[in-house]
């Protein structure tokens, strides 16, 4: 099945890593069905895990749960872009307003408040400079403005 060709190839990235011929080694694109067996078994884990970020699941709180357990870093993609929905609804606008801050931006301190590392879609990046330049701007205006944990959790119980 599917469990035992991820093993086989994960096994080729665990000999890549323990020859010292790559610094890190990670997964893209997992759900919670496949990252668990895979940090179960394997001999080195996944060092970091990359996916796609819906606000409707919930933020990937399921995920986030498993790398948190395993230290396994969350870099996300495609928080601004793929979450149109959670950009407009009235509780991301009443806690924009409180901080001072767009809804994009606050939806970032969100997700870097969740431990996250959160990347806008690279198909977005590569069609604007302009638009690389927006996202680093929104990192740097978050970096003073907090959500407290009970705005967090209606967040994620709101949107998800």
């Amino acid at each position: 099945g599917i469990h035992n060709e991820t093993m086989k190839v994960w096994a080729e990235f665990e000999k890549l890593y323990e020859a010292g011929k790559v610094k890190l080694i990670g997964v893209a694109d997992f759900d919670a069905e496949h990252l668990e067996p895979l940090m179960k078994e394997a001999k080195v884990k996944p060092q970091v895990l990359v996916n796609r970020l819906y606000g409707k699941h919930g933020f990937s709180k399921q995920l986030r749960e498993i790398c948190e357990k395993e230290g396994c870093v969350n870099q996300f993609y495609g928080m601004l872009t793929q979450n149109h929905r959670a950009l407009g609804h009235p509780l991301v606008g009443k806690l924009s307003k409180k901080l001072g801050l767009a809804p994009e931006q606050l939806m970032l301190q969100h997700m870097l408040q969740l431990g996250t590392v959160a990347i806008e879609d690279n198909q977005m990046a590569a069609q604007s400079e302009e638009h690389v330049k927006k996202d680093l701007a929104l990192l740097g205006s978050t970096t003073q403005k907090h959500l407290t944990k009970a705005e967090q959790k209606e967040l994620e119980e709101a949107i998800g």
